[in-house]
């Protein structure tokens, strides 16, 4: 694959740097888009590779996706609970994990486009890379448009909330996901998802029996 263009340019000086990464997913389109183009520059299957999740255990079709996804690159994601439920920050969480697995840097998947404050934190980095907290963000200068073009084109594997055209959110199905797991995915994963946490089904209940809803859903 031939990676021309100014919004390359943070993946390649990225790869430079060396040694092993650490690479933060989310296991959404971003993350997608970032693995797949991490791997044509550098050995994917020697790096780090974490997740955070809300609840204990991933639903049956999450980790379907991330086994298609391990498989892919013979890689293995780690799951983690998110650091501030276990009484922790995020930056001394991935700190820790850098350094216990002897990484160089921790690779994000967020854009400049996002909002004005993402624009804010990333313009100053000098090529995606933020030396003092060593952190990288190979997709700065990717647009949304970008993304979803670099996922069509090398047909990358995405989960099924991107099939369904709903929000991406790997972590969460309180509100009107509850809804939308249960309709658009299946019984199987709401009843998985009920046992660990009850509160989804009473979101569930609120949302299935409200006309307005069910009206803008359909």
């Amino acid at each position: 694959m031939r990676l021309a263009g100014e919004r390359y340019k943070e993946a390649k000086a990225i790869a430079k740097f060396g040694g092993r990464f650490a690479f933060a997913t989310s296991l959404g389109r971003d993350t997608a888009v970032m693995i797949h183009l991490m791997s044509q520059l550098t050995d994917i299957s020697q790096h780090k590779f974490f997740t955070w999740v809300r609840l204990e255990r991933l639903l049956p079709f999450q980790e379907r996706y991330l086994n298609l996804v391990e498989k892919k690159y013979g890689i293995k994601v780690e799951l983690s609970v998110f650091p501030e439920l276990l009484g922790t920050k995020r930056a001394v969480w991935m700190e820790n994990y850098r350094e216990k697995h002897g990484c160089s840097l921790v690779l994000f998947g967020e854009r400049k486009d996002e909002s004005l404050q993402r624009r804010g934190m990333l313009n100053p980095l000098k090529d995606g890379i933020d030396y003092r907290f060593k952190r990288a963000y190979p997709l700065r200068s990717f647009s949304v448009r970008h993304i979803r073009a670099y996922a069509s084109s090398n047909k990358l594997p995405l989960s099924i909330e991107y099939q369904l055209n709903f929000p991406h959110n790997f972590d969460d199905f309180r509100g009107s996901r509850a809804w939308a797991l249960r309709t658009l995915i299946s019984e199987e994963d709401y009843q998985a998802a009920i046992k660990l946490d009850p509160n989804i089904e009473i979101d569930y209940v609120r949302y299935s029996n409200n006309p307005e809803f069910l009206q803008k859903a359909f």
